[in-house]
């Protein structure tokens, strides 16, 4: 048996396959001698000019990170593609004078995320199974939208025999690998834009692993939700959100869309404009309280949205392991520090566990099944590690049924497991592009 699965995340995406002796395995990016076995789903747009004129540089994944490290203040990074995937309003933008729709920007990702996985594997030949959530991030999500977009950037990346499958379902697929009977088991899968759940039956047998999809459900609340409560809470309160910097309290302040942006890191970079520079600049020109706003202009200008996240994340990390975590984030000459305990961090994040716990609910009393019926609750995505959501499976299901494992890469694994009954009747892949779908922004 051999195949290919392709899980393309809002923050990693992995690439993996299975070889004929049945083995598994991800792709594994050699940078600068640094192995990743993740593919960060990044771009980076730069600019260079020789002889021939100017010339558009595009990197993506790990290297994408390393570049724009490596030139503070220049380029263009962009990040969460997957988010905008069910968002009609969500045409094209531009780069160097060039315009990008969402399928050119997938596209060109995925193509060279599989030219890197190529150059460190096997080439790709084949079906390749791809994974997708069970509901799309956005308020008013647009899944037909989303799924034909996909299916679109994937051509235009090379590949011409797909198959979509549910993420969470994969990831049963990968923890089927560990069983030796019939089990029925939950698939909590946190990405970085949605959570899914999946509940499966899953029987080994002489063919390889049967299983039965009993219900999925999904919401748009997972990791990138839990940090944008440190940066409203810690971060931008420091940048003058809710604080009266001018004297006059019948004054507007500044506007809270500014902040808005600081919440997606990845949109900071929008706010580097001059229109908004010059507004931050008149409201700290005319304000009594001008350090906040120094600080405000410092971030923008100098494009600090990756170093923003890296902060955010090491913080949620270490809340992850211990009762409190120290926050750090330079910011215009200026440290932003604070301690931040655990308890604090859960009360921020309350109603979006609640909305998990609606969520998972909802699905066992939609499809009638107990919660005791439930072998095991197999939990992926690095928002599992967080223990306010590990409490909430742990006393519907009990501590001893949750199986934690392989957080990143699972989803991944199991696409590339499932790629060897792609050619069966079996009812376990999600739905293909219908003809008529737009792939475009024009719906």
């Amino acid at each position: 048996m051999t195949g290919f699965g392709l899980d393309f995340g809002t923050t990693n995406s992995v690439f993996s396959h299975v070889g004929p002796d049945g083995r598994v395995a991800s792709a594994v990016f050699d940078v600068d001698g640094t192995l990743h076995d993740v593919y960060r789903s990044v771009l980076f747009f730069d600019e260079a000019e020789d002889r021939r004129g100017r010339e558009i540089l595009v990197a993506s994944g790990p290297w994408a990170i390393r570049d724009y490290l490596e030139a503070p203040g220049a380029g263009r990074l962009m990040q969460s593609l997957k988010t905008f995937l069910a968002t009609a309003s969500f045409g094209e933008t531009q780069v160097y004078g060039r315009r990008y729709d969402l399928p050119t920007l997938v596209g060109l990702f995925l193509r060279q995320m599989r030219q890197r996985a190529e150059a460190a594997g096997p080439p790709v030949a084949g079906r390749v199974v791809v994974g997708r959530p069970v509901v799309f991030a956005g308020e008013r999500a647009d899944e037909a939208l989303a799924v034909a977009r996909l299916a679109d950037a994937l051509a235009r990346a090379g590949f011409d025999d797909v198959v979509f499958a549910y993420e969470p379902v994969a990831a049963a697929f990968y923890y089927g690998l560990r069983i030796d009977g019939p089990e029925t088991i939950l698939v909590a899968d946190f990405g970085g834009g949605t959570s899914d759940f999946s509940l499966v039956d899953l029987r080994p047998g002489a063919g390889g692993l049967e299983a039965r999809i009993r219900g999925t459900a999904g919401v748009g609340v997972a990791g990138d939700a839990f940090d944008r409560m440190i940066v409203r809470n810690v971060v931008t309160p420091d940048l003058g959100r809710g604080r009266q910097v001018l004297d006059d309290p019948d004054r507007p302040q500044v506007p809270l869309w500014i902040y808005a942006h600081f919440e997606r890191w990845h949109h900071l970079s929008m706010l580097n404009t001059p229109r908004t520079l010059r507004l931050i600049e008149e409201l700290r020109a005319e304000a009594s309280l001008k350090g906040p706003l120094d600080r405000l202009l410092a971030v923008v200008r100098d494009n600090r949205g990756f170093a923003l996240w890296r902060a955010v994340s090491e913080a949620k990390v270490r809340l992850s392991r211990e009762e409190s975590a120290e926050f750090r984030f330079e910011a215009g000459g200026h440290t932003i520090r604070r301690t931040i305990a655990r308890a604090e961090f859960e009360g921020w994040i309350a109603d979006d566990v609640g909305a998990i716990a609606a969520t998972v609910d909802g699905l066992f009393a939609r499809e009638g099944v107990a919660p005791g019926a439930v072998a095991r609750v197999f939990m992926t995505g690095g928002t599992s590690l967080v223990p306010a959501v590990q409490r909430l499976f742990a006393d519907r299901f009990g501590a001893d049924r949750l199986v934690f494992g392989d957080e990143l890469v699972s989803v991944g694994r199991g696409l590339a497991l499932m790629a060897g009954i792609a050619d069966r009747a079996a009812p376990v892949f999600a739905p293909a592009p219908q003809p008529g779908d737009a792939p475009s922004s024009s719906r």
